[in-house]
């Protein structure tokens, strides 16, 4: 399994790592691939509207508008 979380799990299953590693490995391997993600993607690009974080009704007002 390739996902975020999935192969963090291995040691714990394999008795190698407590639950509290695992966790805190999942955050960091989350936290880097946020970085790339940001990276690839380009914070410049006029092709991309980037929205706040809790912003999910101004996400339906658009995509209700966008849709009409």
């Amino acid at each position: 399994m390739s996902g975020l979380g999935y192969s963090q799990f291995r040691p714990y299953f394999e008795g190698r790592a407590t639950l509290a590693e695992v966790t805190l490995r999942i955050q960091l391997d989350t936290h880097d691939f946020i970085r790339r993600q940001y990276a690839w993607f380009g914070l410049q690009d006029p092709a991309i509207t980037w929205l706040a974080p809790g912003d999910l009704v101004t996400v339906r007002e658009r995509v209700a508008q966008n849709r009409l």
